[in-house]
């Protein structure tokens, strides 16, 4: 009874193998791969080679036993069937190999793209950049070319400020010379011209202002003396004092200024005593020399500008403090 189980179990197997497996190729599990392997490892278990030499033999590692034509069928397609499933599998993880490395080369290209032109960008903004530098060379050669041409300017501005300077300085001290000659020589014209009229009968000698009218204006030592209209109103009486006390004889006109001359000389004195002493000639007005501003050096143009100055009035450059006061923090 064992033996007949175990032959039918046999024919089952064989069926199964080949019957089932044919006809499923397209789709080959791994429970019927699983059930397949525990019926061989069991008809193994039953030694059963002597009277159907099946699979089994090729379990057994027996190639000199004959093998019948069914058994060995079963087995190349087995075999077929397990070389097909993993070639499929090597194609499929091929396959899927090559899908992703076509997205990761397609990744790559784009990204090699992107390098390219960026570099190319990168190329392009040199040389830009290379002529902006030589622009910024050239225009800071002109700046400083201007700013030599301001510092000269400045320079020559400088100078004259100098020149007007001592030229109006001289002008003063010839005036203020002229003005101090003309003190001496008012009083001394004003006896000529008394002397003139009361000895000789003369008239008076012309003044500075007739004689160089082109050089000397009437009102030019007018300041000089403030009394000139006083002494002018009381001068005739003196004179007229003067002729009653030294009558003149008619016939001595020509001789008389032989013999007087001795006479008049205490009279200047005589007359002149009641006169108040002429006041001091007035200097020039006194200058206001107000403190100059605090004054700084432009970075541009390296001229003095006031310290406060955000622009520099010369060069147009904005002006930056040396020490920049810090932001405060806020609390």
């Amino acid at each position: 009874q064992n033996r007949d189980f175990c032959k039918n179990q046999k024919r089952f197997a064989l069926q199964f193998l080949s019957v089932s497996v044919p006809h499923s190729r397209c789709e080959f599990s791994a429970a019927l791969f699983r059930d397949v392997i525990e019926f061989i490892l069991f008809f193994k278990s039953l030694d059963l080679k002597e009277e159907y030499p099946g699979p089994l033999a090729v379990l057994k590692d027996t190639p000199e036993r004959k093998l019948c034509t069914t058994g060995w069928e079963d087995n190349i397609n087995l075999s077929k069937m397990l070389n097909m499933e993993e070639h499929q599998r090597n194609i499929m993880a091929k396959l899927h190999a090559l899908k992703e490395i076509r997205a990761k080369t397609i990744e790559l290209e784009k990204l090699k793209a992107k390098i390219v032109e960026e570099v190319e960008a990168k190329e392009k903004e040199e040389k830009c950049l290379s002529e902006y530098k030589q622009e910024m060379d050239l225009l800071m050669q002109e700046k400083m070319s201007h700013v030599e041409e301001l510092r000269q300017i400045h320079a020559d501005i400088n100078a004259m400020e100098n020149v007007i300077k001592k030229a109006e300085e001289a002008k003063t001290r010839s005036l203020d010379r002229a003005k101090r000659i003309h003190e001496e020589y008012r009083p001394l014209k004003d006896d000529i011209d008394r002397m003139r009229r009361d000895y000789l009968g003369l008239e008076r000698l012309p003044e500075l202002h007739e004689q160089e009218g082109d050089l000397i204006t009437p009102d030019l030592f007018a300041k000089s003396y403030p009394e000139k209209s006083f002494k002018e109103t009381w001068r005739p009486d003196v004179a007229v004092m003067s002729g009653f006390l030294h009558p003149l004889p008619s016939t001595s006109a020509f001789m008389a200024p032989l013999h007087p001359p001795p006479l008049p000389l205490p009279m200047p004195s005589t007359s002149k005593a009641p006169d108040p002493p002429l006041p001091p000639l007035p200097g020039p007005p006194p200058t206001f020399r107000q403190q100059p501003p605090p004054m700084k050096s432009c970075l541009s143009c390296h001229q003095q500008i006031h310290r406060n100055a955000p622009i520099c009035p010369l060069c147009k450059a904005k002006s930056r403090s040396r020490n920049p006061k810090k932001p405060k923090k806020k609390d």
